[in-house]
């Protein structure tokens, strides 16, 4: 399940209801994945002038691109975003779908073991065992 403050409509569940449309129907402790919008603080990755950075760190992974915003990934569950401007959520949904989720897969270990389950695709396997 996912809990989130941002509109999701490319993520559609079973039974057509889009992820994201009720923001607060799951319990943030029960939900697969909390998204939010917030201050982060403190941001270790504020002090450098880099258009894109990352940090990983024990408290979780920082994103930070220039024109949106920092994205803290904290235990493959939440991801919390900082933005630096008003941007609109078609824009912001291509950083959340995208790099900050693959992020947040990866540091979930679930990436890897497909990678072992279906074979390395350096070896000639792909993902899908074919």
């Amino acid at each position: 399940m996912i809990d989130s403050e941002i509109q999701l409509p490319e993520l559609i569940l079973h039974g057509g209801s889009v992820l994201g449309s009720t923001p607060g129907s799951t319990s943030t402790s029960e939900a697969d994945l909390c998204l939010r919008l917030g201050q982060i603080d403190p941001n270790p990755l504020a002090d450098s002038d880099a258009p894109h950075r990352y940090k990983n760190t024990d408290q979780g992974m920082y994103l930070y691109w220039q024109g949106v915003g920092y994205f803290w990934i904290q235990s493959g569950r939440r991801i919390l975003i900082d933005l630096e401007v008003d941007l609109d959520e078609d824009r912001l949904r291509l950083f959340i779908l995208g790099s900050s989720d693959g992020c947040r897969i990866a540091s979930t270990g679930l990436f890897g073991d497909a990678c072992q389950r279906r074979g390395d695709a350096r070896s000639g396997g792909d993902l899908y065992g074919r």
